[in-house]
């Protein structure tokens, strides 16, 4: 998987929350399409999609535990480190974006983060509270 399919993850997830208004969705997008160049977003953007990744985040950890999908919980559990690596990158994006210097392993991580994300968000409804 590349990064550019990991960006494209989270805008479907973004596009398919229906708990987002329009505006939200669009300031979100934007943001991670900025993220995608290495541009750096706002300081209130950044917080704001982290605090919304967050909740998505506890939303699929939440589904799989009502579901009893253990190898869903474990796969969660293992991606909350690096979802943690995520949200460094989205944090300091609003300082100076990711550059080229953001190594390998921050990309990687964020990738497959992304990923079980999609992955736990499409294999139950998720509706979360904003």
């Amino acid at each position: 998987m590349n990064q550019e399919h990991s960006f494209n993850n989270l805008i479907s997830l973004i596009q398919q929350d229906v708990t987002l208004t329009e505006e939200i969705k669009k300031k979100y997008i934007e943001a991670i399409k900025n993220l995608a160049e290495g541009k750096a977003i706002e300081p209130d953007t950044s917080l704001s999609l982290m605090e919304y990744l967050e909740d998505v985040y506890t939303e699929a950890e939440r589904n799989a535990l009502r579901a009893g999908d253990v190898d869903l919980i474990n796969e969660l559990a293992e991606a909350r480190v690096e979802r943690d690596t995520i949200v460094s990158l989205i944090v300091g994006s609003g300082v100076d974006g990711i550059t080229e210097d953001s190594t390998a392993n921050d990309k990687k991580a964020m990738d497959d983060v992304l990923q079980k994300i999609h992955t736990a968000a499409n294999s139950a409804p998720v509706a979360v509270a904003r």
